[in-house]
């Protein structure tokens, strides 16, 4: 039996990093944040390491992973958002992103798992996701 080890404690970002984090989602798999500066960082929470990291052009204001976490929307500083392909680091910008929403949910059925909502305190828009488009 191997006896069960409990990873040491760590901060983020590193220390003398002047890059603030400035949104964060929590999956079974990682931690992702984004930054002032526009990174998007993955953190492997089973191997305790880093493991793939985005550079945009502004900072990162929000962030939504899917449930896989092969997907991600990001929204920046600029209230643009776009669908973040981790695997390759592509991008594609949300068409019609409306300005005025407040979150942003995947939808959890294996079959759907291309469809995202975004909401804000009035209506609901729905996005699906094809390969290399959003409509």
């Amino acid at each position: 039996d191997e006896e069960y080890k409990q990873p040491e404690g760590r901060r983020f970002p590193d220390e003398g990093q002047s890059d603030s984090i400035t949104c964060q989602v929590l999956t079974s798999e990682f931690l992702i944040y984004g930054t002032e500066d526009g990174n998007i960082v993955y953190f492997t929470l089973e191997d305790w390491q880093f493991v793939n990291e985005y550079k945009h052009v502004v900072g990162i204001s929000k962030l939504y992973s899917d449930p896989s976490c092969t997907r991600l929307v990001f929204v920046d500083e600029k209230s643009d958002a776009f669908l973040y392909n981790p695997i390759n680091d592509m991008i594609i910008q949300l068409p019609e992103y409306p300005v005025s929403a407040i979150g942003l949910l995947w939808d959890q059925w294996p079959l759907d798992k291309y469809v995202f909502i975004v909401f804000d305190k009035e209506r609901i828009y729905t996005y699906v996701y094809y390969r290399d488009t959003i409509e």
